[in-house]
């Protein structure tokens, strides 16, 4: 799929915050006029090619090390943008200076430079090499993106990289961009698994994850995994929506590079911010509930874009208990914050386990029974988590009847038993065998009270 970069330069200028060129000071001008930077001050970053430089410097002779000399022992050292990047300027093109370095060998005195220019310290962050360069200094303004390097008070190298102020993101543009006006023709809860398969014609669908309702859409720089309604709630803990089977429940978005919020316009501050984990302070949720959206949020970066039925569906949810909590809180989350527990790393585990019923009345042995016995074959619902998304392998043991069916969603026959309490186990297993948490339920199997000849 061919995206249109001439339309998405245009929507990426309107979304982004236009900020006015600052003007450098006179320090920094006059750092530039020195004798020893010499035809580097040619060179602007984000907006001279490679082709341009080499106008100037002529072709480097290795092109793994775009170096050249400055005149004297100086050496320039370039660092090119490797795909289309964009910064508060728009959109850069590939092969665009990112990074200026000029070593400096000849003997330039720091302390007698900064006194010429009057360059002010107190705006340059100081540090002291460590390890195998102990004498290694380090001053840094970020807001003019300077880097200055001094040993024992001569000027080691200079380092010019993209200012602070320019929110530069050097990412391939994420085709979600132009993947949103399909994404915007799904309806949720209405839009069924044909209408995504004629919205999306000639994309690759695949299965994705241990549900047979959730597919994922391959594009060029992103997936978008659609998640489908399983079918009228069985149960009222269930998890999902009380709509037919196959309409789309949520979509989420993830661009291949997490994308800087600022770079495509999204105005983060304005959402409902929570940390995810009680053990990870780098991964948030920003989210809407009113209009159904949500930003996973990792280092400041965006890794996902997550559609979902907006509050005024909360009536529709099979588990009304679940839907009762996100309707009196502003959490996004139903579990407080010190029980959600990071399962990043480690085995599939049973998260929950369902029984249709916990007990069984026996039939009465008797030709006058006032009572019927009730169902004694159990659905089973269990619900997994595996941090890798692999296929899992369901196991069930009992201390009584039979299991029907292998998967997620079983029967536990118990016909014919005897008064008494069962137990049933489940397990899953993502490769490593059966190594992750389980859970045991039990049934009581109870003799009829009400028979009249016992």
């Amino acid at each position: 799929m061919k995206i249109n970069f001439s339309l998405l330069s245009i929507f990426i200028l309107l979304m982004l915050p236009i900020l006015g060129t600052a003007q450098e000071p006179d320090w920094l001008v006059k750092l530039k006029q020195q004798k020893w930077f010499g035809k580097a001050g040619q060179i602007k970053l984000l907006k001279t090619s490679r082709a341009e430089v080499e106008t100037i410097f002529g072709k480097p002779q290795d092109d793994s090390y775009v170096v050249y000399p400055l005149g004297s022992d100086n050496i320039l050292d370039l660092d090119y943008t490797d795909k289309v990047c964009s910064s508060t300027d728009g959109e850069i093109d590939k092969d665009s200076v990112e990074e200026i370095e000029i070593r400096i060998d000849s003997n330039v005195r720091f302390s007698k430079l900064i006194s010429k220019i009057k360059m002010p310290l107190d705006q340059f962050k100081y540090s002291k090499g460590e390890g195998c360069l102990p004498d290694i200094e380090h001053y840094v303004n970020e807001q003019y993106g300077i880097d200055i390097r001094i040993s024992h008070d001569r000027l080691n190298s200079v380092t010019f990289s993209i200012p602070e102020e320019k929110n530069f993101s050097c990412v391939t543009i994420p085709t979600f961009l132009s993947d949103l006006d399909k994404i915007k023709q799904i309806k949720l809860l209405e839009s069924n698994r044909e209408d995504v398969q004629k919205i999306f014609a000639g994309y690759k669908f695949e299965k994705y994850g241990n549900s047979n309702h959730k597919e994922r859409i391959e594009a060029d720089s992103e997936s978008i995994t659609i998640t489908y309604s399983e079918g009228i709630c069985e149960y009222d803990e269930s998890e999902g929506y009380n709509v037919p089977g196959w309409k789309v429940e949520s979509i989420t978005v993830s661009p291949i590079n997490d994308i800087n919020p600022k770079d495509f316009g999204f105005d983060l501050p304005k959402y409902k911010r929570e940390q995810v984990y009680k053990d990870n302070y780098n991964f948030y949720i920003h989210h809407d509930k009113n209009s159904g959206i949500s930003f996973d949020v990792f280092d400041n970066k965006i890794s996902s874009i997550n559609l979902f039925p907006s509050a005024k569906y909360y009536s529709l949810m099979c588990n009304q208990n679940k839907a009762k909590t996100l309707s009196t809180t502003d959490s996004i989350f139903v579990e407080k914050l010190e029980d959600r527990i990071n399962y990043q790393f480690g085995p599939a585990f049973v998260e929950k386990v369902k029984l249709i019923q916990d007990d069984i009345i026996l039939n009465c042995n008797s030709e006058d029974k006032p009572c019927i016995a009730n169902n004694s074959i159990i659905k089973v619902y269990v619900l997994a988590h595996d941090p890798e998304n692999d296929t899992l392998t369901y196991s069930y043991t009992v201390s009584g009847g039979n299991i029907i069916g292998k998967n997620a969603n079983v029967q536990w026959d118990l016909s014919g038993v005897k008064a008494g309490t069962y137990t049933i186990t489940a397990a899953v297993d993502d490769g490593c065998g059966f190594c992750g948490k389980t859970i045991t339920k039990k049934v009581v199997v109870k003799e009829c009270s009400d028979c009249k000849n016992q």
